[in-house]
């Protein structure tokens, strides 16, 4: 069902159920349960809806509401009290084992039960907010059970939920596509990448398609350069073990592809699941897969040092004290494609930078001047895309400065994204994929073909760091810095620098 107001048109999902597996986790505390509060706060959620939480901890559900309580209070500030309790109403707690075949057949019980109390009638999704090596048995044990089964005439309905990582390799990757295809149909499966769901991502699909100032200069002819740059201030935070096992290019694969992609792909023919796949699906194959040397020379990857006031990446709990697990990936790559044939796209992500920032550089070629090329002008126009910890736009440009009658200078256009109160309380990125997933909508989702591309990619090259180190060294720098001076260089020998 939609909701138009003007000319806003939002998704108000049909009734059904949730089951939340982990729901004692940390991210089901930051993120997950803020997110369904939210939604209920926003009269978003289904008019008949229930949250099954599961977990191992020795809950009840008055007691499970009880320790979530006052999280909830603190995630959300913007819930009153009522809100609070009227949303835990809707929320009931189920201990699991997720080794037993008892509780997933007495798990079945209770949702029938929830479903004859709410009457929603099988219309549920799993969300799987679990460590990633548990993804298959308990998709395994749904299945065996009844609770996975595909859509039906009468509207009965079942999808799954799950978080990044997809795997750790291309080849387990793909072992893991094939294994959950035995339990579940594809558009069953709803792959999360929240950085989709960011307001500021979403609105680079709406700046081209509404703007045809943009979208007819959007290609090679008239741009010089792409930047993306995703830096957290932050260390590991507690995440050693996951850390180490992924590192930065595993762990930000999928965010860095899927921001590549709403600024490359062609437009679709509609804002649909299947049209948006296409066109992502055809921009990825028209990304230059890396040779050796190219790995060598247009590549660089790193670890943090110790600084005066912090310790080095392999000083940290948890972490060897010889790991080579990278926390700064940067790297060079191209789209062989008629829109940006031989316009260099750069990427940097990295752990202990300076300050959390993520943004989208938009470099333009430099203008001949025109009447006034004799003055022999060396700006060129860039878009800003700031996704955090500002979300906004700006435009550079070239004017007349006040005063001199031949004087030229550069000033910004900028635009605010949320420019109002309530515009800073509309759905964040769990909130909107928890609505789609819901609707039935996979557009924001990541498809088996995204997955199959991102480790396409990025294996050779982690291959390659491993294989041949002397090529392609880990390369240190200290913590809050911007990352080893090689990454510089692989603008700078260019002709170009990080904006």
């Amino acid at each position: 069902m939609k909701h138009k107001t003007g000319f806003c048109i939002e998704t108000i999902p049909g009734n059904c159920g949730a089951v939340l597996f982990g729901a004692t986790g940390d991210l089901a505390a930051r993120k997950i349960l803020p997110a369904f509060l939210n939604l209920h706060r926003r009269k978003l959620l289904p008019k008949k809806f229930y949250l099954a939480a599961c977990a191992r901890s020795d809950f009840n559900t008055a007691s499970f509401r009880t320790s979530i309580k006052e999280k909830l209070k603190g995630c959300c500030p913007e819930a009153s009290a009522g809100e609070v309790e009227s949303f835990l109403g809707l929320v009931s707690y189920v201990r699991a084992d997720y080794d037993s075949p008892d509780f997933f057949s007495g798990l079945a019980a209770e949702l029938d039960r929830l479903d004859a109390a709410n009457d929603v009638f099988k219309k549920r999704f799993f969300y799987l907010a679990i460590p990633p090596a548990s993804f298959l048995p308990i998709v395994r044990r749904l299945k065996e059970s009844g609770l996975l089964y595909d859509s039906a005439a009468d509207g009965e309905w079942s999808r799954i939920l799950i978080e990044k990582p997809y795997g750790y390799s291309l080849a387990s990757a793909m072992e893991l596509d094939k294994e959950l295809a035995r339990s579940a149909s594809d558009p069953q499966i709803y792959r999360i990448d929240h950085y989709l769901m960011k307001e500021t991502i979403q609105n680079i699909l709406t700046l081209r398609s509404v703007n045809n100032i943009f979208e007819c200069t959007w290609r090679a002819g008239y741009i010089d350069n792409v930047q993306f740059t995703i830096f957290e201030e932050l260390g590991l935070e507690g995440r050693a073990g996951y850390f180490g096992s992924m590192g930065t290019g595993r762990d930000m694969l999928s965010h860095i592809f899927q921001m590549v992609a709403v600024i490359g792909m062609e437009l679709p023919a509609s804002f649909k699941d299947a049209e948006f796949k296409k066109e992502k699906a055809r921009l990825f194959a028209g990304i230059r897969k890396m040779s050796g040397s190219d790995i060598a020379g247009n590549t660089v990857h790193g670890q943090y040092a110790a600084n005066s006031t912090l310790r080095a990446y392999r000083q940290e709990p948890g972490v060897a004290p010889d790991s080579d697990t990278e926390t700064f990936f940067a790297f060079k790559f191209y789209i062989d494609n008629d829109r940006w044939r031989d316009v260099p796209f750069y990427v940097r992500v990295g752990k202990r930078m300076p300050a959390k920032k993520t943004k989208i550089v938009i470099q333009y070629k430099e203008s001949d001047g025109g009447v006034f090329g004799f003055v022999g002008l060396d700006y060129s126009n860039r878009l800003f895309v700031n996704i955090n910890p500002e979300e906004s736009l700006i435009l550079s440009l070239n004017t007349k400065h006040p005063g001199p009658k031949l004087c030229f200078t550069k000033r910004n256009i900028k635009l605010n994204y949320r420019q109002h109160n309530e515009e800073y309380d509309s759905p964040g990125d769990y909130e909107r994929l928890l609505l789609d997933a819901m609707a039935g909508d996979q557009t924001l989702f990541v498809s088996s073909a995204d997955m199959g591309f991102m480790w396409s990619f990025i294996t050779p090259i982690l291959d390659f760091w491993k294989e041949r180190p002397e090529l392609a060294p880990l390369l240190m720098y200290p913590a809050r810095t911007a990352g080893p001076k090689e990454a510089a260089q692989l603008l700078k020998r260019d002709g170009r620098s990080w904006h």
